[in-house]
């Protein structure tokens, strides 16, 4: 599949928190974490406004991923990464992953720090991550 990445729109942030608690919740929490995983996972309207936030969507425009960052953070911070569950293993994580590292590198950040979701460890790790703590 052929996805393609945009910055994600401040009027998107509904849904595109809708997403990452579908994926969230793909890798079997318990739903009596919903609300508060809503609340402290939701897309921010700030970093939307800012262009610190992307989706990749496939051909027909659907949203099959979200990431945001931090640059503001010291130090910058990947503040989450998702993908939709029917798109998972399908390349639209990387696309967005790799899209953070050339929008920080052109940015001057020769680094930033990320905590990772058990599920996605090797992930990261895959992408040149390294365990600090």
């Amino acid at each position: 599949m052929t996805f393609r990445v945009r910055l994600a729109a401040p009027e998107e942030i509904g849904v595109l928190t809708d997403l990452v608690v579908r994926s969230k919740f793909h890798w079997g929490y318990d739903e009596k974490y919903r609300e508060l995983l809503t609340t402290i996972l939701a897309v921010s309207r700030e970093k939307t406004s800012i262009g610190d936030c992307w989706v990749a969507e496939t051909e027909t425009s659907e949203l099959a991923a979200v990431c945001q960052f931090n640059s503001s953070a010291t130090p910058p911070h990947l503040d989450l990464l998702f993908v939709d569950p029917e798109y998972i293993g399908q390349g639209a994580g990387s696309l967005l992953f790799d899209t953070l590292i050339s929008n920080a590198r052109r940015r001057g950040f020769a680094r930033f720090v990320l905590a990772a979701d058990p599920n996605a460890a090797a992930f990261y790790i895959g992408k040149g991550g390294r365990i600090t703590g």
